[in-house]
């Protein structure tokens, strides 16, 4: 006789108890199933072990094990804490397994258990595929509802505020790309004004260069140099130092502190024609590693001679034009101090050009990239 409806009973942990009694009926000890429940992460599971049934006592011992089973202390879990429950059930496989015989009414009687297996099985099948909470939770089929109803209140809320969010992110991009195309205007209108600046900038600095270079001082091996001093040295160029404390002897020409204000030679022999190829230039100026035969044609200088030859013809030719310049700024002092301030005023506008152009680069760039076209222009990408 069956007069218990009781299948399970539920403990919570204390991080001390290890014994657990029950006292529900069984078949099988096999029937009998031990879970540990976390509830912080709502996490079951079914143990295969580290627990030990007493059927005499009617317990389960959790951590525990067969007498002389006992595995090491390290190798053991740990006691159930606060916040985790132990749940003892009982799952009977829904099967009859009795044969009464054929006699009368035996084989009425088994077919009447029969059916009450074939119901069970039949509800047991239908309950798997029902939405069931955890059996150790203590949450109703109704608190579930509860849950479930305003799960589905605060996601519809949360749509709705996605949905607002997104409305309001388009309005944002749209005034973005506004701002996007604007920022290319400004940035097309710098980058014209910085392309001006720096071909100002450039006349200024070979300006500048002409004037300072009239009187530069001959590089000194026992001299300490920084910036931003400018010597002559032996080959026959001028260097600016860009360095601090440079130490005596390194050669502006063999030195990372050094960069040189004049170049010596020229390698201009190539132009580009209409068609957009390379060809060599018509008339052009000595080069110290080109040249070109009695038939025209480019060819590379064959001997050191001929290219200390080049150099020299190349030194002669900058000295009787530093001369010449010399001579034109001696009879003209107003000349040359009007070009001084043309060159200051235009450096000027260089750098505050160059800061210009930074700037609303910068703001393009934030908005989105730009590039060129295939007609120079510069352009943002959609």
């Amino acid at each position: 006789m069956v007069n218990q409806t009781e299948t399970k009973i539920v403990y919570l942990g204390d991080g001390k108890t290890t014994v657990f009694p029950f006292s529900f009926a069984y078949d099988d000890v096999d029937d009998v199933h031990v879970m540990r429940y976390d509830a912080a992460t709502d996490t079951e599971t079914v143990l295969t072990g580290d627990y030990y049934i007493d059927q005499t006592a009617g317990t389960v011992t959790y951590p525990g094990y067969a007498p002389g089973q006992e595995p090491a202390e390290a190798d053991r879990p740990a006691v159930l804490t606060a916040g985790e429950k132990l749940v003892i059930f009982r799952e009977t496989p829904i099967t009859q397994l009795t044969d009464l015989g054929e006699k009368y009414p035996l084989p009425i009687l088994e077919k009447m258990d029969d059916k009450l297996t074939f119901i069970a099985q039949e509800m047991t099948e239908t309950l798997s595929r029902c939405i069931k909470n955890s059996m150790a939770s203590d949450t109703t089929f109704n608190g579930l509802l509860v849950e479930f109803r305003a799960s589905i209140t605060a996601a519809a809320a949360q749509a709705k505020a996605a949905a607002q969010a997104a409305d309001t992110s388009a309005a944002y991009a749209d005034a973005a790309k506004a701002s996007a195309a604007n920022a290319s205007a400004a940035a097309q209108d710098a980058a014209n004004a910085q392309i001006s600046s720096s071909q100002s900038a450039s006349e200024a600095e070979r300006l500048t260069a002409a004037l300072t270079a009239m009187d530069v001082p001959a590089w000194d091996k026992a001299a300490v140099y920084s910036y931003p001093t400018v010597v002559a040295y032996t080959d026959g160029q001028s260097y600016r130092c860009i360095g601090s404390d440079v130490p005596a002897g390194e050669a502006p020409n063999a030195s990372r502190n050094w960069i040189p204000l004049t170049v010596r030679g020229g390698d201009d022999y190539f132009e580009i024609d209409m068609q957009g190829a390379l060809e060599p230039r018509l008339s052009p100026r000595i080069s110290a590693s080109w040249c070109l035969d009695d038939d025209g044609n480019l060819m590379p200088r064959a001997t050191e001679d001929e290219m200390a030859q080049i150099a020299a013809t190349t030194a002669e030719t900058a000295a009787a034009d530093a001369k010449a310049s010399a001579e034109e700024a001696a009879t003209s002092q107003t000349a040359a101090a009007a070009a001084q301030s043309a060159a200051e005023t235009a450096q000027a506008a260089a750098e505050a050009a160059k800061a210009d152009a930074e700037t609303a680069k910068a703001a393009a760039q934030a908005a989105s990239c730009m590039e060129k076209d295939s007609d120079g222009n510069v352009t943002v990408q959609a």
